[in-house]
């Protein structure tokens, strides 16, 4: 779980490099600073949810760049709603399905049988089918 959360920490601030990149260097639609703060706010949001994008824009002050923090914001909204949606979609194609889905169990034979048919338990499901429960991630 760790690593799956460091890989995607990496993903985003790779991509806020090159967020800043584009829209600074190359296209010039915001200052070096506002780019910055803008990268910075939405990684943050991405890594580790709205509470880190306040957080950091308190930080950078991204207050004082006008419209951007309120556009960040709206941006964000935006761009989560429609990652939830296609989560919830993508739980229900077949591909996914088969992927994600649990392995079949071994029944248990001899003398372990007994004990766990008379409990009436089964062990927990594996990670990847409860992480995709309920059409989305937990």
């Amino acid at each position: 779980m760790l690593c799956a959360f460091g890989v995607g920490a990496l993903g985003s601030a790779l991509g806020a490099w090159i967020m800043h990149a584009v829209t600074a260097r190359w296209l010039r639609l915001w200052t070096v600073r506002e780019a910055a703060a803008a990268a910075g706010c939405l990684s943050a949001t991405y890594i580790g949810g709205s509470a880190n994008f306040f957080g950091v824009a308190a930080a950078v002050g991204a207050s004082e760049f006008g419209a951007l923090l309120p556009s960040l914001l709206a941006a964000d909204l935006v761009v989560m709603g429609v990652y939830l949606v296609a989560l919830t979609g993508g739980s229900r194609l077949p591909l996914l399905q088969r992927a994600f889905s649990a392995p079949a169990r071994v029944e248990a034979k001899g003398a372990d049988a007994a004990p766990a048919a008379a409990a009436g338990s089964s062990p927990p499901p594996p990670l990847a089918s409860a992480a995709w429960s309920g059409g989305g991630l937990l």
